[in-house]
């Protein structure tokens, strides 16, 4: 030791006392990217690899698989968008680039399938169910994963995920459990959701229900507010595509007596009148979009019992009269539409009162729009379909109703895209135990079963 410490001594010295020039820049050489174009095989990618009428071996073609491997790979196109890409350029050579470099726009057929709640709801991702060990698509499902609680070292609290927007919040585990979108299932079987380790299993299982509770009719105020800059950005052309509006009371009298929605294009009807005084405060409820826990106090019984939260309701098809269908109902495929009961889909008051406030948000700016659109008219047939509006009031049964139409196809999804807002309340018609009949056909096809059978684990 004592002969050591003189000659790191003298090393630092002599490192001190160097003058040391800068180093350049180290770059190192990038790997290759991954090519991602959109260019499918070239022509005679098929022929090339054919031995019939062949005379020499595929190396000794100037284009074989071994040395230009790229142009026999087959590559997707990218998923066409809703309003398609400015960036589209013209191909140099049309043979081998068949594809346009960016999303190309969809179709009007393409449009149409894209403004249907149920086809993006069962053309989404799949995972497999921790109740029936079935696949289904992501938004029949619930989302959780496991914490360690800090107090018991042998318990795990379950904390639900991916439930509100993206927007709003970002899913916080990238790897979690589903198990089925249904708050009875979770009431009844409280052994289902245990844990990868059998002994540790949740002990929040009263809380996690109320949660999730919570926060589906969070994600419908979210997909509510995010509607409003969409319809603002996109003004045009309010008469002919609506995206929301209300039923008059003649309209709404007669959806009671039939049981048919008068528009084809309708996807959900929610009834939300607007909320009473508090007769002790003479104060309305205080609107509440957050996601945090509502401490609400808890109001006496209503006298008659709540109508049910969702009942589907026949739509008119375009051209055939209601009376028509009423009588040829049993004949036809009937569309349905779900029609939403404010009072039992949001039994909060404060969230009620949120989702009446949004709802008369989005329909401001669709009157907003449509008195623009009055003062660019220039087409007659325009004018007499949708006279200007005047000043005077709508009377007796022409006045508006508590009944709220969001619609959805090819032309208003150019607008604002309503089907998520369609997908959020669905998911709550589901966790409320709705549309999982064991009559319904595409459970019973295919093991599409949800509840029966039910690998226990009691």
């Amino acid at each position: 030791m004592p002969r050591l410490l003189p000659r790191l001594r003298q090393a630092w010295d002599k490192v001190r006392d160097t003058v040391h020039e800068p180093r350049g820049v180290v770059v190192r050489s990038p790997r290759p990217k991954k090519h991602t174009g959109t260019k499918r095989p070239i022509a005679h990618a098929v022929s090339a690899l054919s031995v019939q009428n062949r005379t020499r071996s595929v190396l000794l073609e100037p284009k074989n698989p071994i040395q230009c491997k790229r142009d026999y790979r087959y590559r997707r196109a990218p998923v066409p968008r809703v309003y398609g890409s400015h960036l589209v350029k013209p191909r140099i050579d049309p043979v081998r680039h068949a594809l346009p470099p960016y999303a190309r726009k969809m179709t009007e057929q393409e449009r149409e399938w894209w403004s249907s709640p149920y086809l993006r709801m069962l053309a989404g991702h799949s995972r497999r169910c921790k109740a029936s060990e079935k696949l289904l698509p992501v938004d029949f499902l619930l989302k959780y994963f496991f914490v360690n609680e800090m107090a018991k070292p042998n318990a795990r609290l379950i904390i639900p995920d991916a439930l509100e927007h993206p927007k709003f919040k970002v899913p916080r585990s990238k790897f979690g459990e589903h198990i089925v979108c249904k708050k009875d299932v979770l009431q009844k079987f409280k052994t289902l959701l245990h844990t990868d380790r059998g002994a540790r299993t949740a002990t929040n299982l009263g809380s996690f229900i109320a949660r999730v509770d919570h926060l589906l009719r969070v994600r419908v105020l979210q997909e509510l507010e995010l509607l409003v800059p969409r319809l603002q950005s996109r003004p045009r052309h309010p008469l002919e595509n609506p995206v929301i509006r209300r039923l008059t009371r003649a309209e709404w009298k007669q959806v009671k007596e039939t049981g048919i929605i008068p528009y084809d294009n309708a996807v959900a009807v929610l009834v939300v009148p607007p909320l009473n005084k508090n007769p002790e405060t003479k104060q309305r409820p205080t609107p509440s979009e957050g996601s945090q826990p509502i401490n609400e106090d808890s109001h006496a019984a209503p006298d008659k019992p709540l109508p049910p939260v969702s009942t589907m309701h026949l739509t008119a098809r375009a051209g055939i009269p209601i009376d028509v269908l009423v009588h040829t109902r049993q004949f036809l495929p009937p569309a349905k539409v779900p029609l939403y009961n404010g009072l039992a889909a949001f039994p909060l008051r404060a969230q009620r009162a949120a989702l009446h406030r949004s709802l008369n948000r989005l329909l401001a700016v669709e009157r907003r729009a449509r008195r623009r659109e009055h003062g660019r008219l220039t087409d007659t047939r325009c004018l007499a379909a949708e006279p200007r509006p005047t000043t005077t009031r709508a009377r007796g049964d022409q006045k508006a109703s508590h009944a709220y139409v969001v619609f959805s196809d090819a032309k208003s999804v150019l607008r604002a895209d309503t089907v998520p807002l369609a997908i959020a309340l669905w998911r709550i018609r589901l966790w409320e135990g709705q549309g999982w009949d064991k009559s319904s056909r595409w459970m019973a096809a295919g093991g599409w079963t949800i509840i029966n059978p039910l690998k226990l684990r009691e």
